[in-house]
């Protein structure tokens, strides 16, 4: 009975994180867009915070990059076991990636603003 409610609770979740928010030819962008902002954002941080290859922000973008790339490769394989209830597609994957690094470079950006080293 409890696992039935969570999975419920799961599929409701998940469905209205997969709600367009926008999506027309040129932009596609649902709800779990804005999750992907937060981490990309938080994850930079943590690169730079524990100094993480040093200033090299190439190499931290690549890192924010494989990370993105793994968790969408994560999510197909889930999908196609049948743990996630929607499926990705292409143009929703590649605009995840897109914004998660612009999570990350809003980071780079606000921390500039700020003066922090």
């Amino acid at each position: 009975m409890v696992l039935e409610s969570f999975s419920e609770a799961r599929l409701a979740v998940s469905q209205f994180l997969n709600t367009d928010f926008v999506n027309n030819s040129l932009l596609y962008f649902d709800y779990y867009g804005f999750i992907h902002i937060i981490t990309g954002f938080i994850i930079m941080w943590l690169l730079v915070k524990y100094k993480v290859f040093g200033s090299c922000r190439p190499k931290q973008y690549l890192v924010v990059a494989a990370i993105e790339i793994l968790w969408e490769s994560f999510e197909w394989f889930f999908y196609s076991r049948g743990i996630i209830f929607v499926a990705d597609t292409p143009a929703n994957a590649g605009w995840d990636f897109l914004v998660e690094m612009l999570g990350a470079w809003l980071y780079l950006k606000v921390r500039g603003k700020k003066g922090i080293k």
